[in-house]
């Protein structure tokens, strides 16, 4: 039987292994450890666990034969995507051979948002390639609908909603917009991360998260707890806690993938390249009333996820976001470095990307991380008879994090 996490097994890492610890009197390694750090490709045992246990006591994972490993890019590729936050996620591209070199950025933003008078705070993720144009809706004291209505007129914020940007992203909408030079700049989001933590008072803390996002990126504006149950299938609610609850937005096809073209002025989906559609901001959950809301000569892309915080009016939550992107174009070549090229491994990390938010609602999964599950994805899927993939190259994970 095959563990998904608990397991030790010999394996070729694809970069040298750190091996060993230093002398305390001599600062100097074991001479055994020197001697297995002379070659790349020596032989090391690796554990692939949520917390390192003596690799004596854990059982060996057997090899499906006939697979080969991922590559060092995937990798980091399948860790962006079930931990986003992680300091080894930084950098990280997707090996689909698009172009030979890109600029990788990830943006953090921090927002304090309010749980308004009806008892309902909420932030709404747009994401967004550019540092101008907001990327996400979040809510003050003063909301006072039952539901995430953005807009109540076009361009104009429903009072007590307010935009957020990602400043430090290196592009911007007349860059990303122009319509001179094709080559100026364009890119692509690879992952986007939402955390929220309660940070209200103790004796009124009560009440639920939800986290959701559309299946298709479609918009989720003038969604409300009613909505939930019976349109998100993904859709994750938790008691409020200390506790963070968080979503991870993904790619749903191709063309969410693909560097976003330039030439068309005012395209949101080249500002908005997750954005299925532009503006459509309803004023309930599929309503034919629709709004948009322009900014700074862009019409923004529609909120494709939503974080309902539902409890005592004018408690604080915390949001914290991560949006990781690759840039091409003349505004970044002194900044971009090489993208290795490893298409299966793309496409399989995507492929099993693409149930983990359904996965980690799943009762039977209580308990696992997101990077738990993703291994059990890919694992999964090399036993169906991929052979691009191995689950003896995610063991490696323990070493390469």
């Amino acid at each position: 039987m095959i563990q998904q996490w608990k397991a030790i097994v010999p394996i070729k890492l694809p970069f040298p292994p750190k091996t060993g610890k230093k002398n305390a009197k001599s600062g100097r390694q074991n001479s055994d450890n020197n001697a297995a750090a002379k070659s790349s490709d020596a032989l090391i045992t690796a554990v692939f666990a949520p917390k390192y246990k003596s690799p004596q006591r854990l059982p060996k994972l057997k090899i499906p034969q006939g697979i080969v490993s991922l590559s060092k890019c995937a990798l980091k590729l399948a860790l962006a995507y079930a931990d986003p936050w992680h300091p080894k996620a930084r950098g990280v591209c997707i090996p689909d051979g698009q172009r030979p070199s890109t600029f990788k950025q990830p943006a953090t933003q921090r927002i304090t948002a309010f749980i308004g008078s009806s008892g309902l705070g909420f932030i709404a993720l747009t994401p967004s390639l550019s540092n101008d144009a907001p990327n996400c809706y979040y809510t003050l004291s003063t909301f006072s609908s039952d539901r995430a209505v953005i807009l109540s007129a076009n361009n104009t914020l429903t009072t007590g909603v307010t935009r957020g940007y990602a400043t430090s992203l290196r592009g911007f909408n007349d860059a990303l917009i122009a319509t001179a030079d094709a080559d100026v700049i364009s890119g692509r989001v690879v992952t986007v991360n939402a955390k929220v933590t309660y940070t209200g008072t103790v004796d009124k803390m009560g009440g639920m998260v939800y986290c959701f996002e559309d299946p298709d990126h479609l918009s989720v504006a003038g969604a409300g707890p009613t909505d939930v149950g019976s349109n998100f299938s993904s859709a994750s609610l938790a008691p409020v806690t200390r506790k963070p609850c968080e979503l991870t937005l993904l790619p749903k096809n191709s063309r969410e993938v693909q560097f976003t073209g330039n030439g068309v002025t005012g395209t949101t989906s080249v500002v908005y390249p997750y954005s299925n559609g532009e503006g459509d901001m309803a004023t309930a959950y599929k309503s034919t009333t629709t709004y948009t809301d322009t900014v700074n000569g862009c019409v923004v892309g529609v909120p494709v996820a939503l974080i309902l915080v539902n409890g005592s009016a004018g408690e604080t939550f915390h949001v914290d976001v991560i949006t990781h992107v690759e840039y091409c174009g003349v505004l970044v070549d002194q900044e971009t470095t090489v993208n290795p090229v490893d298409k299966p491994g793309a496409e399989m990390v995507l492929g099993a990307a693409q149930r983990l938010n359904i996965l980690k609602n799943d009762a039977g999964n209580d308990g696992k991380s997101m990077w738990d599950l993703m291994y059990g994805q890919l694992v999964d899927i090399a036993k169906a008879g991929i052979k691009h993939v191995v689950p003896r190259a995610l063991a490696a994970a323990a070493a390469f994090l």
